[in-house]
């Protein structure tokens, strides 16, 4: 929430659209969220002015007193590394979210797509060093310190002889890895495992009409396949099917072989 009511400021102070809300929740939703992140990865000086301005010119007290808020909250390595870390988030995700929405998009490159997105996400998942790496140029480019932010412990009343069942992180750097960014990556990547595992599942059972596997697979194994089609589409698909399959494959392999995709 901190970083779309920044986004929104440095926008609307960008374009020169301080007039009203309406104009800032317009450009919000006319920016996609990763180009408005990573534009306001990459334009801190700005939105720093923006603040400071605000500080300086705003007639109203709440307004002074928030812009003050915000700009010290932003200057400390903890949102820095929340922002990182939600840019490379959508950089992952952007593209793969446009394709899909695409109406000339098939079932092979979509399920490619999914594939490449849930893997880049388990992968990201195991390199917390390298968020840290990109959070500490981009700090060191804002004069910013590069040490998390230690806050106080909460102390939980313990009884003789009781288990102890709140025990709580005291490094702050284990505290952001486990409660944000495996969190974070743990939803993403199950909720992606979860909502698309019926659409492989169709992509399974036309493995069959995939040109990749139409050229590789032996008549044995294109049969197999074929038949699972036949049997689990029995109303739609004639028996025929898999003799018919078998012959088009043998008159048109070479045809087959330069296709890169079912819809080509």
């Amino acid at each position: 929430m901190l970083i779309l009511l920044l986004i929104t400021m440095f926008l609307s102070a960008y374009f020169n659209e301080f007039k009203c809300y309406k104009s800032r929740a317009l450009v919000l939703y006319i920016v996609g969220r990763y180009d408005a992140v990573f534009a306001f990865k990459i334009r801190f000086a700005e939105t720093q002015k923006a603040l400071t301005k605000c500080m300086l010119c705003r007639s109203k007290l709440d307004e002074r007193n928030e812009a003050e808020g915000i700009k010290k909250q932003i200057e400390n390595y903890n949102f820095i590394c929340t922002l990182v870390f939600q840019c490379k988030i959508l950089q992952i995700i952007n593209l793969t979210s446009k394709i899909l929405q695409s109406k000339s998009v098939d079932l092979d490159n979509a399920s490619n797509l999914l594939k490449n997105c849930y893997e880049q996400l388990k992968e990201y998942r195991c390199n917390f060093n390298d968020l840290l790496e990109e959070a500490n140029i981009v700090a060191k480019s804002w004069s910013i310190s590069t040490e998390f932010q230690n806050k106080r412990r909460k102390v939980v009343k313990r009884y003789f002889d009781e288990l102890c069942t709140d025990m709580r992180l005291t490094c702050p750097e284990s505290l952001f890895r486990v409660t944000i960014f495996n969190r974070t990556l743990d939803i993403l990547i199950n909720q992606i495992s979860k909502r698309f595992s019926s659409f492989h599942e169709l992509m399974l059972n036309f493995t069959c009409l995939q040109p990749s596997f139409l050229t590789s697979a032996t008549d044995l194994e294109l049969l197999n396949e074929a038949t699972k089609l036949v049997n689990k589409y029995d109303k739609g698909i004639s028996k025929t099917f898999t003799s018919e399959i078998l012959a088009v494959r043998s008159t048109l392999k070479n045809q087959i072989s330069q296709l890169n995709s079912t819809r080509d």
